[in-house]
């Protein structure tokens, strides 16, 4: 329901009921990732036919391929409204990796839908995936990811993650 147009198809952070905030008019790679995967769930569950999910999800591609990006990765933090980069402006090998892997599971969903129009639609997750250069968060010498790059200075955080971390086991193939 909050992923509409005034949120520029994007599922925001949160909504805080009690105390009254509303909603957080920001999203990450991983809420944008889940989001997408919860239109396949509600397809998968009745909620929504196939048509509805279809385009539900281009319209959130949409979005996701005119959102500033660092070398094909999106920010941490958006708002959504405006899709203006938060600040500080850096990309998380965790988001990111979420990401690849929600795309990846959505376009396998695709595929099997076997609709019209969803084949285009897989191509252009396809293209979103190849994008994603993972080159610069991977430190060689040590085979491990680092935590992310802080965009504003152009370097990548020198803590590193171990290579056992889910976000290592969805981007190794790429």
């Amino acid at each position: 329901e909050f992923a509409n147009a005034k949120n520029n198809y994007l599922v925001p952070d949160n909504f805080q009921e009690d105390p009254p905030r509303g909603i957080a008019y920001r999203s990450s790679p991983t809420n944008i990732g889940l989001g997408l995967l919860a239109s396949i769930s509600g397809r998968d569950m009745g909620y929504i036919g196939i048509k509805e999910t279809v385009e539900s999800i281009s319209k959130t591609v949409s979005t996701i391929e005119k959102m500033e990006k660092w070398n094909g990765h999106l920010y941490n933090w958006y708002d959504t409204r405006t899709l203006k980069t938060l600040r500080p402006a850096y990309i998380s090998a965790v988001d990111s990796g979420n990401l690849i892997g929600c795309l990846i599971a959505v376009r396998a969903a695709l595929r099997e839908m076997n609709e019209q129009g969803a084949d285009r639609l897989e191509d252009r997750l396809t293209n979103i995936i190849n994008a994603m250069n993972l080159k610069p968060l991977y430190d060689e010498k040590r085979k491990l990811f680092y935590i992310g790059w802080d965009a504003d200075k152009d370097e990548a955080y020198q803590t590193l993650y171990h290579v056992l971390l889910t976000f290592c086991k969805l981007a190794c193939p790429f």
